[in-house]
């Protein structure tokens, strides 16, 4: 009885109740003036007897049970006018074509370009909210939905961008100009906390740099993440949301027509989730965050704007860990907060821009005899001219200061597999600091309507005992007609690592990049594809407690092959596949070894429903082998310290089992007039698979057993939106 009810349940929530009346329908297709497809529009009737919203292609299809020619079909949609038309002036007969317009002015061409990235011709893919939310990965998360990217090797579970085989501390994310160093919440909790610190509702484009991240930024040897906020509020809006494991709340403000707000707060707490969950999260014993984010926007004067950004998060979880043959808790937490402040000045030949960026987070970790405190400050300025004064060319010079101070005060074993309470270990306090003055150019060329060149040179102001370093690129895009185009870039990078209680200093990283990407977007059909070749100079190895703890690598290769096809199916049907060969290899002292995340295929596949007027549902399938590791074996026992040492054979000498992840996720949109009721529920690996993630061991290593990946985790909840 309980599963016929919950199946009886289920079907009202996402099913429509059937009718067997005889009914006419109203067809048609909604657009904005620019012919763009609009998804999600509201379609109804004056007394509301009759609803509907369009699809992902702007179609809808109205039942009426009868029509009154003096009934009135009205058309709304966030941030357009609403529209009304009399029932008696239209042709059932035949698809009703409406155009809806914008309620506001659009900003003059040239200062809309000067909002958007000199280098946006040659990211490899761009994001507005609308393809965050629809993303079949994403759940609404800016930095989750590049995870399903071919161009992400991400392999950890985490929303902390790893691109075309570059670790995450490779790559940078910013936002309005600004980088965000460790965007992400928590990524230490599989699958909880896993998601980034922005919220996707005050995010304007998203653009992604794969490979070759533009040298309008610096410090960055891997790709790069380019995030713009909105400039322009269409609408009042407030959103009420609630879920298994969080509550928020979420409000857009319009003060005046130069002047707008957004602010937002969420409350994350673990009871419900672990008690729905307990079976995939045994080893986790709690966690939680609160976090409040404030974006404000003033236009101050026809040619002058100011955007300011602040974000706060506490957080906090424990969960039990176990590390080679030691089981403990593993405390965290973390206070962490930051600001970002933006000034434009927009003249006839360019517009002139400084940034200002202040983060700060002190944050706490302790696991067995390990206790680690850490204070951290960065600051960040820049200042960056972009001048439009020639024809096809724009030209963006600029200069920037970044400061960080690590406050590191550590607790630390002398033995690294000893880390049980009483063992011996030392005490570190670490003051480092690391000021970094850089200078660029940049221009971006466009040669004919077929050809855009870019090129760009960084260079520093070498400080203390700095080294004096030179980046450069120079990218080449062909487009060879509407549909397709080719883009080829290349250069040299370098970036400054982050400190860590095993590796106590700033050092500076460099990569070389090479890349050839190649799009195909007509109708229904995407293609991408890309060869990528990228070499990495020195990198640390693993985590603490790694056999080559104390070595470094010399050079990490990464030779990739990645293809993407999307495919519009029907109206309703959108099937994506990608699949991503990632050849990486470690070199020290001259030997070469097989990188940890070498890739003979990583494949990403998903199959989704989209109408609103029904409900939405995505089903997704990820598969890759295991990654290598350097296994353990045998063990030495050290008389005086009443030990086991472990023996490695060598580096990344075994593999873990393939991983298989299948996930379902539906919702439901229900829409009246400004307000829209969303119910979501989503399966991560539904099939409950075990992937090998890390391996553990008794007190001797003469015994090991598994640790697995996110086991099958259900959530679900509800978001209500009004706007006004």
């Amino acid at each position: 009885m309980k599963i016929k009810s919950i199946i009886i349940l289920f079907f009202i929530c996402f099913t429509p109740l059937i009718c067997f009346s005889q009914k006419q329908t109203l067809r048609g297709k909604i657009a904005d003036s620019s012919n763009n497809n609009l998804f999600g529009v509201n379609v109804y009737l004056t007394d509301l007897r009759e609803s509907t919203v369009t699809d992902i292609d702007g179609s809808f299809s109205l039942s009426l049970d009868q029509v009154l020619p003096d009934d009135t079909l009205i058309i709304s949609f966030i941030g357009y006018e609403k529209k009304k038309i009399r029932l008696g002036d239209i042709d059932l007969s035949q698809p009703l074509k409406i155009t809806l317009h914008e309620k506001i002015t659009l900003l003059s061409e040239a200062i809309i370009e000067a909002k958007s990235p000199v280098s946006e011709s040659f990211s490899v893919t761009k994001l507005n909210r609308l393809d965050i939310y629809m993303n079949p990965v994403s759940a609404g998360d800016p930095l989750k939905a590049i995870t399903f990217m071919p161009s992400s090797t991400d392999t950890d579970e985490t929303a902390n961008p790893a691109l075309r085989g570059s670790s995450a501390h490779r790559s940078i994310v910013t936002l309005n100009g600004v980088p965000v160093i460790n965007p992400v919440r928590n990524s230490q909790i599989s699958g909880i906390g896993n998601f980034s610190l922005f919220n996707t509702d005050i995010i304007n484009e998203q653009y992604v740099y794969a490979s070759n991240p533009p040298l309008t930024y610096g410090n960055s040897t891997g790709g790069l993440v380019e995030i713009e906020t909105i400039n322009e509020l269409k609408s009042n809006q407030i959103q009420l949301s609630a879920g298994l494991s969080n509550t928020g709340l979420f409000l857009s403000k319009k003060i005046s027509e130069t002047t707008f707000f957004q602010a937002y707060g969420n409350y994350q707490f673990d009871e419900l989730f672990l008690n729905l969950n307990n079976s995939s999260f045994e080893r986790l014993n709690s966690f939680g965050n609160m976090d409040f984010g404030f974006n404000f926007n003033k236009k101050i004067t026809d040619n002058l704007s100011f955007n300011s950004f602040s974000y706060y998060i506490d957080e906090y979880y424990d969960m039990e860990i176990e590390n080679f043959s030691y089981t403990d808790n593993s405390l965290a937490e973390n206070k962490r907060g930051f600001t970002i402040n933006n000034l434009d000045y927009t003249t006839n030949n360019g517009i002139l821009s400084y940034n200002f960026g202040y983060d700060f987070s002190n944050s706490s970790y302790k696991y067995g005899i390990i206790n680690s405190n850490n204070k951290n400050k960065k600051l960040y300025n820049s200042i960056d001219y972009k001048w439009f004064n020639f024809d096809n060319l724009v030209i963006q010079i600029g200069a920037s200061y970044s400061y960080s101070d690590y406050n590191l005060k550590d607790t630390i074993p002398v033995f690294y597999v000893d880390l049980a309470p009483g063992a011996l270990s030392y005490h570190k306090d670490t003051v480092l600091r690391n000021n970094n003055f850089e200078g660029y150019s940049y221009f971006k060329w466009d040669i004919s309507n077929k050809f855009v060149l870019s090129s760009g040179l960084r260079t520093n102001i070498p400080v203390d005992d700095q080294k004096q370093y030179l980046s450069y690129q120079a990218g080449l895009r062909y487009y060879m007609s509407n549909s397709h185009s080719l883009l080829i870039s290349g250069g040299k990078y370098h970036n400054y690592s982050i400190p860590r209680y095993y590796s106590y200093e700033y050092r500076l990283f460099d990569s070389y990049q090479f890349a050839i990407d190649y799009s195909y977007n007509k109708k229904n059909t995407l293609i991408n594809s890309a060869i990528y070749y990228k070499v990495a100079g020195r990198e640390d190895i693993g985590l603490p407690g790694s056999f080559y703890l104390m070595n470094k690598i010399d050079e990490i290769k990464n030779l990739g092959v990645e293809i993407y096809f999307e495919q519009l199916i029907s109206r309703y049907f959108r099937f994506t596949l990608s699949n991503t060969f990632l050849d990486q290899t470690f070199i020290i002292d001259n030997e070469q070894y097989t990188g940890t995340n070498s890739l003979k295929y990583f494949i990403k596949t998903s199959l989704s429903y989209y109408n609103p007027k029904y409900f939405n549902l995505s089903l997704t399938y990820n598969t890759r082998p295991g990654l290598f590791y350097s296994g353990i074996s045998d063990s030495v026992y050290i008389d005086d310290f009443d030990l086991y040492m472990p023996l490695f054979d060598d580096l990344n000498d075994e593999q873990y089992g393939s991983y298989n992840n299948i996930s379902l996720s539906i919702n439901r949109f229900f829409s009246i007039d400004q307000s829209a009721i969303i119910a979501f529920a989503a399966i991560s690996n539904l099939l409950n698979s075990k992937n090998e993630r890390t391996r553990i061991y008794n007190y001797d290593y003469s015994f090991r057993k598994h640790e697995y990946y996110q086991k099958r985790t259900i959530y679900f909840g509800v978001v209500w939106r009004m706007n006004y």
